[in-house]
């Protein structure tokens, strides 16, 4: 309930203030696991992929932002679970692959951190083995204009437009490599256009 009262008010609050734009929407599967796999360039960008998506999501957050217990409380709340970043977080995986196999919606950033740039460096694998664990189909989506909205280390929205646009789900086999997956799962992003 509290997620899809918030999911409202995001919502409105998106399409008034960065008058956004969604393309692609029909290509969103309506049931079952589904990885949603997005390039990363501000702290916006879950909150309106997620006001943006007719289903509910999960998010992996990153470990930092559950230690003001009443922040943390509303995020769990919200689908949110902890991620250590920089190492492999064996419990956050597990975590994701048991909503995965519940029918859920995850969403992740495979380049594990805001950035403008497309880079292919450092892409964590975390989403290719959940892709291969899980057989969830991966869709790729890529966001443009939130970093103008809430630049890094600001606190202030800037009214600009932005765009969401989802792709064509994506299958990938068990006997695929996680890195290849990953691979393929962003170079799908950047050809977004």
């Amino acid at each position: 309930m509290l997620y899809n009262i918030l999911r409202l008010l995001a919502f409105f609050l998106v399409k008034i203030v960065f008058w956004v734009k969604v393309e692609g929407k029909e290509n969103i599967p309506q049931q079952g696991p589904l990885i949603i796999a997005s390039n990363h360039l501000s702290n916006l960008d879950p909150i309106i992929i997620g006001a943006v998506s007719p289903r509910r999501l999960n998010f992996l957050a990153k470990q930092e932002l559950f230690r003001n217990f009443l922040f943390a409380s509303l995020i769990k709340k919200l689908g949110a679970f902890p991620v250590k970043r920089g190492k492999a977080d064996v419990l956050a995986m597990k975590e994701a692959v048991r909503r995965l196999k519940k029918g859920g919606a995850l969403i992740l950033f495979p380049q594990g951190r805001r950035t403008r740039d497309l880079a292919k460096e450092n892409l964590l694998t975390g989403i290719g083995f959940l892709a291969k664990v899980t057989q969830a189909p991966v869709l790729p989506v890529r966001i443009f204009g939130t970093e103008r909205a809430l630049p890094p280390n600001s606190f202030i929205l800037r009214p600009v437009r932005v765009k969401v646009k989802f792709s064509q789900p994506l299958q990938f086999s068990f006997q695929q490599k996680r890195e290849e997956i990953v691979e393929k799962i962003f170079d799908s992003i950047v050809n977004i256009s």
